[in-house]
């Protein structure tokens, strides 16, 4: 984390509430890094996989779907949750998260897709500092939801 090197409490107390810290690890810019990085990881997962078939990546929101899209620089593109995916029927997915919450696919997920699997946990860092978690999931043989 970026502190400058110094804790910085501002009483004698190193209890949470005086400790500053936060202040100081608390960087905005650290969502426009480490997308390389986090392309790179999610293309050994695809190379890892795809000797089953023809994969397709979902990433949990939007803002995760676009970055990775532009620099996995894939024909298909990179999907978010919300999008329509009828026309991947039969098809597998890798799912593509950085909340560090979850330990599995979403439901809407789950109900899409036969079974799934963690296929990576991995730690982004861009210039020696971390800058988010990526869990990768294998989902296994799309079904269109039923209407």
């Amino acid at each position: 984390p970026r502190t400058l090197g110094l804790r910085w409490p501002f009483s004698r107390s190193t209890a949470a509430s005086s400790d500053y810290t936060h202040f100081f690890t608390a960087d905005p810019s650290k969502a426009m890094r480490g997308w390389r990085e986090s392309a790179k990881l999610v293309s050994a997962a695809l190379k890892q996989a795809s000797h089953d078939g023809s994969w397709f990546v979902v990433a949990n929101d939007w803002r995760l779907a676009v970055e990775l899209d532009h620099y996995l620089g894939q024909t298909e593109p990179v999907m978010s949750i919300e999008t329509d995916w009828n026309g991947f029927k039969g098809r597998s997915a890798l799912f593509v998260t950085d909340d560090p919450a979850a330990i599995a696919p979403p439901d809407l997920i789950k109900a899409r897709f036969v079974r799934f699997e963690v296929l990576s946990v991995a730690r982004v860092m861009h210039a020696g500092n971390e800058v988010r978690w990526l869990k990768i999931f294998a989902c296994h043989d799309y079904r269109a939801p039923d209407f």
